[in-house]
């Protein structure tokens, strides 16, 4: 692959340059099965939420910072985001981080979006909250704009304000189709997201709701929620199930599934969507992490 090897040489390059030869290789890979009424049954390296497989390079400079190189395995067709490249970055951990990233946003379950943005992790003064902003500029067409997102695990708030927030195909992947995005022109200025999460034995609830204003090009207002529970069935083997909803609309998407930890680094998880009472997609996927 050309562009890794690109990121490789460049990554390599400021290592030697730096006298710090410790370049490490990552892997995050979804390696599955997928059947809808969109396409037959296939293979994929991207989860239906959108997750890519990525292979990473990965060092830490003698000063401290850290420079991360994620190249994607496969793309989602029709995605705006046609980059080879998941994430490209240097950062202070902790700190700062600059270059095509995740921006900070929720949860995860809505506006999933890798953008060019400069990034800043700090606390408030007042209660030492965490609190995360970033300024993106992802291109013609693409997120612009200022996103963050003020709390801790139990409990965020996140906003975005600029222009075309939510054309990736993973942004909205839990209520529309990852061959079809907001797209490039789409998206809205403004987003304000809610995010819980909480453990009760062996129960944890996430829930993540989302407000979508000020659409542009063929988007409209929007609001939505997701509700997951994950039951923990031992030996990190788990049950979930979840809901989305787009207020406003007739359907609900429902979602069943199951995790199996065959080993460290290596789980088989099945997932079998709903659209209403329909069949909405069913995929099996063995995630290796190494």
């Amino acid at each position: 692959m050309k562009s890794l090897a690109l990121g490789f040489a460049c990554l390599t390059t400021s290592v030697a340059l730096a006298q710090a030869p410790d370049v490490r290789i990552r892997g995050d890979l979804s390696l599955g099965m997928a059947s809808s009424k969109e396409y037959s049954l296939g293979g994929r390296t991207y989860t239906p939420l959108g997750r890519h497989s990525v292979i990473t390079l990965q060092t830490y400079l003698p000063v401290g910072l850290r420079v991360v190189f994620a190249e994607r395995v496969q793309p989602i067709k029709n995605d705006p985001d046609d980059d080879a490249f998941d994430e490209y970055y240097v950062e202070d951990p902790g700190s700062w981080r600059v270059g095509k990233q995740y921006v900070p946003f929720g949860g995860g379950a809505f506006f999933h979006q890798s953008v060019q943005a400069a990034r800043i992790d700090s606390n408030l003064a007042l209660g030492g909250v965490p609190l995360a902003i970033a300024i993106a500029d992802g291109g013609n067409g693409r997120q612009y704009g200022v996103v963050g997102r003020i709390g801790g695990r139990g409990l965020g708030l996140s906003f975005a304000v600029g222009r075309h927030w939510g054309v990736n195909s993973s942004s909205m992947a839990l209520t529309q189709s990852l061959q079809k995005p907001e797209g490039l022109g789409n998206g809205w200025k403004q987003a304000i997201g809610v995010d819980i999460y909480r453990r009760s034995q062996k129960f944890v609830y996430r829930t993540e709701a989302i407000v979508l204003r000020q659409p542009e090009g063929t988007s409209k207002d929007k609001e939505a929620g997701d509700f997951l529970v994950t039951y923990d069935l031992r030996h990190r083997h788990s049950a979930f199930a979840g809901v989305s909803k787009v207020f406003g609309d007739r359907e609900t998407f429902t979602r069943l599934g199951c995790v199996y930890n065959a080993a460290k680094g290596i789980q088989l998880e099945g997932t079998y969507r709903l659209t209403d009472r329909n069949f909405r997609d069913f995929s099996i996927f063995l995630h290796v992490r190494f």
